[in-house]
């Protein structure tokens, strides 16, 4: 594949799928050029030229040739998607972190943009307010009759989305430190004790408990800014106590699910009563 030059899109209104799309490329290629037009002829010759980047237009799919458009074909996944399978691995070469990211986000990209199994009426009939990336994104349109607004509207979509696919990328690495960090926890009959912050504990306390028949952590103890804290994985099932009389509490939220102590032999004392009593 030839070096990346330049990207072309459709004008007029955007979508999630190919802001995307074009966010990722501008996270590799810093300076990359972005034309945005639906003119035949300019389509034609770019469906020509590997160093243009094709994306969400022309009715052509050929990775080789840098041509990603899906609208010719329901099977194919959307825009983000196409250009996800191609770029991924020039901008993180870990398959467990691009595997985290296409789960949980580009995945649902390409399903809304193509709206599989009907899932534009399930976010419609959800009874609170949801808005998705797409939805988010889709809201930088003006009228798409206004090219010169249209434009500022659609770089300002990506800055947007290269922001995401960046705090993605922060959050699944992280994912797999805390995965490393669970492993070398201490743990105790219904709560665990961690030597750093572990946001994985509640997933892989069920696990722990429905894959091996051991007990389910409850609680958590870690490190806070403000000392230690000791977490609930469940405030309906397992509260905190609703007055903690402790002379090293910083914090106790009203929803019962946190409580922040000064030391860590404090906090480790307090989550052992609870689980006795």
């Amino acid at each position: 594949m030839s070096q990346v030059l330049k990207i072309l899109t459709h004008s007029g209104t955007f979508h999630a799928d190919e802001v995307f799309a074009c966010a990722l490329l501008k996270i590799i290629y810093k300076d990359i050029e972005v034309t945005r037009s639906r003119d035949k002829e300019l389509i034609d010759y770019a469906h020509n030229d590997s160093e243009i980047v094709v994306i969400d237009v022309g009715e052509k799919f050929e990775a080789p040739k840098n041509n990603f458009d899906h609208h010719q074909d329901m099977a194919l996944p959307a825009s983000a998607g196409l250009v996800w399978n191609e770029y991924k691995n020039k901008w993180i070469t870990d398959q467990r972190i691009t595997n985290k990211i296409y789960e949980n986000l580009i995945r649902g990209i390409d399903a809304i943009d193509k709206n599989t199994d009907n899932i534009l009426k399930e976010i419609e009939d959800l009874t609170y307010c949801i808005r998705t990336i797409s939805q988010v994104i889709g809201g930088f349109n003006r009228d798409p009759n206004d090219h010169e607004l249209q434009q500022k509207q659609f770089f300002k979509a990506i800055e947007v989305a290269i922001e995401v696919l960046l705090n993605e990328k922060y959050k699944a690495e992280g994912q797999f430190r805390s995965e490393m960090i669970w492993k070398q926890g201490e743990f105790h009959k219904s709560f665990a004790i961690f030597s750093e912050y572990c946001s994985v504990w509640k997933e892989r306390s069920r696990k722990y408990a429905d894959d091996f028949g051991n007990p389910l952590i409850r609680f958590a103890v870690m490190p806070n800014p403000q000392g230690w804290q000791i977490l609930s994985i469940d405030s309906k099932r397992y509260p905190l106590p609703e007055k903690i009389n402790n002379k090293d509490l910083v914090f106790a939220h009203k929803a019962r699910f946190i409580a922040i102590f000064k030391t860590k032999d404090s906090a480790v004392s307090f989550a052992r009563s609870i689980c006795m009593s």
